[in-house]
């Protein structure tokens, strides 16, 4: 079992984005306009993180314990949290354990450079209508994601000997604002705001890496902000 499977179903489909209720165990997934294009049921199973290449297993991540997120649990690992690890050895972790548990499909949501791997159930290739706590979400979604995305960047940023791959990320991220203003975000103002940080990251390439304090504080001040706007 393995996510490329999904991802080509899919993109099938024209998904461009997804939303998901955790705590319910939904997951649906949209098209560039904003429709459902398909839904299922979803159980958590590891969180994989790209800044130090570590994975937490998501029965012992304390904020999904609070929420009673349905997780996916494996008898095989002893340890909570697994260092050292890659996004694509994540991946055959999450696939052994969604094997395990039955799940039609394994899919990586997204998170920042980071991804939490969820175990599909019950997929269906079909539309359905959004209630207002599901459109709350999916705007939480999208500003979480900038958030994290942000605060990935402050971490590696604040390494001194990690600045040139700071540069390179911001250079990424810069990009991947084209598609969230294009497609993913559907709010003006989202939209609007993610058009200032994308001339902010431009900002803050020119001042480093002399500078890496000021732009530092200004990555902070811009996640405040941005979390401000939940």
């Amino acid at each position: 079992m393995n996510t490329e499977t999904l991802e080509e179903l899919l993109q099938s489909l024209e998904s461009v984005g997804f939303g998901a209720n955790l705590a319910g165990g939904k997951i649906y997934w949209t098209n560039a306009s904003g429709a459902v294009v398909a839904h299922a049921e979803c159980k958590a199973i590891l969180s994989w993180a790209a800044t130090n290449n570590s994975a937490m297993w998501a029965h012992a991540i304390g904020q999904f314990q609070d929420a009673e997120v349905p997780v996916l649990k494996s008898a095989n690992y002893k340890s909570d949290y697994i260092g050292n690890i890659n996004d694509e050895q994540a991946a055959k972790f999450a696939a052994e354990v969604a094997e395990e548990g039955g799940a039609q499909y394994i899919y990586r949501a997204p998170n920042g450079a980071n991804g939490l791997y969820l175990a599909v159930f019950n997929f269906k290739a079909e539309s359905m209508e959004l209630n207002e706590d599901d459109h709350r979400r999916k705007r939480n979604s999208s500003i979480n994601y900038i958030v994290q995305m942000i605060a990935n960047l402050a971490e590696i940023l604040s390494n001194k000997k990690r600045t040139a791959e700071a540069m390179s990320l911001m250079n990424h991220f810069s990009e991947a604002l084209n598609q969230q203003i294009s497609v993913v975000l559907k709010d003006e103002d989202l939209k609007e705001e993610a058009g200032k940080l994308q001339r902010s990251i431009a900002t803050w390439l020119g001042m480093l890496p002399d500078k890496r304090a000021d732009v530092l504080a200004f990555m902070k001040q811009a996640a405040s902000k941005w979390n401000r706007m939940k």
